[in-house]
Protein backbone atom coordinates (compact mmCIF):
# COMPACT_ATOMS: atom_id res chain seq x y z
CA UNK A 1 0.00 0.00 0.00
CA UNK A 2 1.32 3.31 -0.89
CA UNK A 3 0.25 6.06 1.80
CA UNK A 4 -2.70 4.85 3.22
CA UNK A 5 -3.81 3.58 6.43
CA UNK A 6 -5.04 -0.02 7.77
CA UNK A 7 -4.32 -3.23 6.10
CA UNK A 8 -1.71 -5.87 7.03
CA UNK A 9 1.66 -5.03 8.36
CA UNK A 10 0.51 -2.67 10.90
CA UNK A 11 2.66 0.58 9.80
CA UNK A 12 2.29 3.70 7.35
CA UNK A 13 3.95 3.13 4.26
CA UNK A 14 4.95 7.09 3.16
CA UNK A 15 3.83 7.80 -0.24
CA UNK A 16 6.17 8.70 -2.83
CA UNK A 17 6.09 11.44 -5.13
CA UNK A 18 7.87 12.48 -7.98
CA UNK A 19 10.17 15.97 -7.40
CA UNK A 20 7.19 17.87 -9.70
CA UNK A 21 4.50 16.63 -6.93
CA UNK A 22 3.16 13.77 -8.83
CA UNK A 23 2.77 10.31 -7.56
CA UNK A 24 4.74 7.88 -9.19
CA UNK A 25 3.79 4.11 -9.62
CA UNK A 26 6.51 2.39 -6.74
CA UNK A 27 9.72 0.94 -8.58
CA UNK A 28 10.03 -2.61 -9.19
CA UNK A 29 11.16 -4.43 -5.41
CA UNK A 30 14.56 -4.21 -6.13
CA UNK A 31 14.60 -0.52 -6.91
CA UNK A 32 12.94 0.58 -3.69
CA UNK A 33 14.72 2.43 -0.86
CA UNK A 34 14.29 -0.23 2.58
CA UNK A 35 15.75 2.86 4.54
CA UNK A 36 12.46 5.26 3.81
CA UNK A 37 14.69 7.72 1.70
CA UNK A 38 14.07 9.92 -1.05
CA UNK A 39 12.94 8.53 -4.06
CA UNK A 40 12.17 10.27 -7.37
CA UNK A 41 10.61 9.51 -10.66
CA UNK A 42 11.96 9.78 -14.02
CA UNK A 43 11.94 13.39 -15.06
CA UNK A 44 13.08 15.84 -12.14
CA UNK A 45 12.14 19.25 -13.73
CA UNK A 46 14.37 22.24 -12.81
CA UNK A 47 11.93 23.66 -10.67
CA UNK A 48 11.80 20.23 -8.33
CA UNK A 49 15.58 19.85 -8.34
CA UNK A 50 15.90 23.59 -7.05
CA UNK A 51 13.31 22.68 -3.76
CA UNK A 52 15.28 19.74 -3.24
CA UNK A 53 18.24 21.55 -3.22
CA UNK A 54 17.03 23.64 -0.85
CA UNK A 55 15.10 21.48 1.22
CA UNK A 56 18.69 19.46 1.27
CA UNK A 57 20.74 22.61 2.24
CA UNK A 58 19.04 23.44 5.28
CA UNK A 59 19.69 22.39 8.89
CA UNK A 60 16.55 20.96 9.50
CA UNK A 61 16.91 18.15 6.30
CA UNK A 62 16.85 14.07 7.58
CA UNK A 63 17.76 12.81 4.74
CA UNK A 64 19.93 9.83 4.60
CA UNK A 65 19.40 8.05 1.58
CA UNK A 66 18.52 10.59 -1.75
CA UNK A 67 18.16 7.43 -5.11
CA UNK A 68 18.47 9.70 -8.10
CA UNK A 69 19.03 6.85 -10.49
CA UNK A 70 18.01 6.93 -14.14
CA UNK A 71 16.93 10.97 -13.98
CA UNK A 72 18.75 12.50 -16.73
CA UNK A 73 20.24 15.53 -14.95
CA UNK A 74 21.78 18.25 -17.01
CA UNK A 75 24.48 20.46 -15.78
CA UNK A 76 22.63 22.66 -14.17
CA UNK A 77 21.08 20.64 -11.95
CA UNK A 78 23.99 18.72 -11.20
CA UNK A 79 26.14 21.36 -9.99
CA UNK A 80 23.06 22.89 -7.98
CA UNK A 81 22.94 19.15 -6.25
CA UNK A 82 26.14 18.83 -5.94
CA UNK A 83 26.35 22.25 -3.83
CA UNK A 84 23.61 20.98 -1.97
CA UNK A 85 24.84 17.93 -1.36
CA UNK A 86 28.35 18.68 -0.33
CA UNK A 87 27.06 21.57 2.59
CA UNK A 88 24.35 18.80 3.91
CA UNK A 89 25.69 17.21 6.55
CA UNK A 90 23.37 14.06 7.13
CA UNK A 91 23.05 12.58 3.76
CA UNK A 92 24.97 8.94 3.71
CA UNK A 93 24.05 7.48 0.19
CA UNK A 94 23.51 9.37 -2.87
CA UNK A 95 22.71 7.16 -6.30
CA UNK A 96 22.62 8.57 -9.56
CA UNK A 97 23.12 5.54 -11.50
CA UNK A 98 22.71 6.28 -15.43
CA UNK A 99 22.17 9.75 -15.22
CA UNK A 100 23.91 10.98 -17.99
CA UNK A 101 26.11 12.69 -16.45
CA UNK A 102 28.32 14.84 -18.66
CA UNK A 103 32.31 15.34 -18.23
CA UNK A 104 31.16 18.98 -17.17
CA UNK A 105 29.30 17.66 -14.49
CA UNK A 106 31.46 15.23 -13.34
CA UNK A 107 33.39 17.80 -12.13
CA UNK A 108 30.75 19.01 -9.99
CA UNK A 109 30.72 15.69 -8.51
CA UNK A 110 34.41 15.65 -7.56
CA UNK A 111 34.08 19.12 -5.92
CA UNK A 112 31.05 17.43 -3.81
CA UNK A 113 33.43 14.36 -3.18
CA UNK A 114 36.28 16.64 -1.78
CA UNK A 115 33.71 18.96 0.05
CA UNK A 116 31.19 16.49 1.51
CA UNK A 117 31.61 15.80 5.14
CA UNK A 118 28.41 13.10 5.71
CA UNK A 119 28.48 11.33 2.20
CA UNK A 120 29.77 7.62 3.07
CA UNK A 121 28.41 6.00 -0.28
CA UNK A 122 27.63 7.20 -4.07
CA UNK A 123 26.69 5.39 -6.81
CA UNK A 124 27.72 6.43 -10.17
CA UNK A 125 27.18 3.13 -12.58
CA UNK A 126 26.47 3.36 -16.01
CA UNK A 127 27.79 6.89 -16.45
CA UNK A 128 30.58 8.12 -18.73
CA UNK A 129 33.68 9.11 -16.55
CA UNK A 130 36.12 10.19 -19.11
CA UNK A 131 40.09 10.03 -17.80
CA UNK A 132 39.98 14.21 -16.79
CA UNK A 133 37.13 13.72 -14.75
CA UNK A 134 38.21 10.32 -13.39
CA UNK A 135 41.75 12.62 -12.70
CA UNK A 136 39.42 14.94 -10.35
CA UNK A 137 37.94 12.03 -9.05
CA UNK A 138 40.96 10.38 -8.01
CA UNK A 139 42.06 13.87 -6.33
CA UNK A 140 38.47 14.38 -4.67
CA UNK A 141 38.93 11.14 -2.78
CA UNK A 142 42.31 11.86 -1.67
CA UNK A 143 40.47 15.09 0.34
CA UNK A 144 37.96 12.98 1.60
CA UNK A 145 37.52 10.89 4.36
CA UNK A 146 33.97 9.88 5.09
CA UNK A 147 32.92 7.92 1.60
CA UNK A 148 33.44 4.46 1.91
CA UNK A 149 32.04 2.81 -1.27
CA UNK A 150 32.11 4.42 -5.04
CA UNK A 151 30.24 2.58 -7.48
CA UNK A 152 31.83 2.98 -11.02
CA UNK A 153 30.10 0.09 -12.77
CA UNK A 154 30.23 0.18 -16.19
CA UNK A 155 31.22 3.45 -16.35
CA UNK A 156 33.72 2.68 -19.35
CA UNK A 157 36.56 4.54 -17.03
CA UNK A 158 39.15 2.94 -19.11
CA UNK A 159 42.60 5.14 -19.35
CA UNK A 160 41.28 7.19 -16.04
CA UNK A 161 41.06 3.98 -13.64
CA UNK A 162 45.00 4.61 -12.80
CA UNK A 163 43.41 8.22 -11.06
CA UNK A 164 41.16 6.32 -9.20
CA UNK A 165 43.22 3.37 -8.25
CA UNK A 166 45.88 6.00 -6.98
CA UNK A 167 43.44 7.55 -4.77
CA UNK A 168 42.47 4.42 -3.11
CA UNK A 169 44.37 3.83 0.68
Amino acid sequence: RRGGRGGGGGGRVPERRHLDGSSPPLPPAAARDPSGGAWVGKTPSGTGIGKLCAQLSTEQCSLQTLLLSFNQLGDREMELLCRAVAKNRVLKWLAMVNCGISPKAMSYVANMIKDSKSLTRLDLGLNTVPAKAAKALGASLGANSTLTALDLTQCRLRGGVGFVVEALP
